[in-house]
């Protein structure tokens, strides 16, 4: 006697039918058709709107069962098949194609501003008169004496003015930000009082300075530019 041949279980365009499908087709339940949540959930992340609907239809199987309706349920479990499934593939295809759109948007955008864009373009050529000079810093200096004196203005170790005055001198001078500023006043006559003031350009004064030659023959005032 032959023993009957056992046939491969039935498959469907989603693959293997499960205890929910194969009951919609003709097949004696093995046990509830499953609700698929997790697939909902996971299409809703991917594919909003395939994914609510496989939401919706993973809710209907629990109500449907509550409800004796037993083949309702196993349809509703098949559609979240369905449309879980539809959701996690066009879910996942749009997320590659967004990420390859971004990717190449990227490179765009580092290729233009990097090799298309000649730097020497942007590059002020100072001889044409079209750089911005660097912002400077302003000063105004000044001294009294009541005798013949000297002055001397040293910025950055480099003396920019070496005069000589009786009374009072004055002398207005810009230097870049950070730089040191020496301004003496000199004297060898031993009845002589100097002084030395520094402004800057809100004409608050930021240095002053008072000697009598019997104490020194130099007074100075020292400021560091933009401090």
């Amino acid at each position: 006697m032959s023993t009957p041949t056992q046939l491969p279980p039935e498959k469907s365009f989603l693959g293997e039918l499960g205890p929910g499908d194969a009951e919609a087709q003709g097949a004696t339940p093995a046990g509830p058709p499953p609700s698929r949540l997790p697939l909902a959930i996971v299409a809703i992340v991917l594919f909003l709107p395939l994914g609510i609907v496989a939401l919706i239809n993973s809710i209907r199987v629990g109500q449907r069962l509550a409800a004796g309706d037993r083949t309702g349920a196993v349809q509703a479990s098949r559609n979240v098949k369905l449309f879980g499934l539809w959701g996690v593939v066009v879910g996942g295809v749009s997320a590659v194609l967004t990420g390859i759109v971004v990717f190449g948007v990227i490179m765009a955008s580092q290729v233009v501003g990097g090799a298309l864009i000649d730097p020497e373009e942007n590059v002020v050529d100072n001889s044409r008169g079209g750089a911005t000079a660097a912002a400077t810093v302003r000063y105004t200096l000044s001294a009294e004496s009541k005798a013949d004196s000297g002055v001397q203005v040293v910025v950055n170790n480099e003396t920019i003015v070496d005069d000589k005055f009786s009374g009072t001198w004055g002398k207005e001078i810009s230097v870049e930000p950070g730089s040191k500023i020496e301004f003496w006043v000199f004297d060898e006559d031993s009845d002589s009082q100097m002084s030395c003031r520094i402004l800057d350009a809100d004409t608050t004064e930021v240095s002053h300075a008072t000697e009598t030659a019997e104490d020194s023959n130099s007074v100075q005032c020292v400021v560091s530019a933009g401090e």
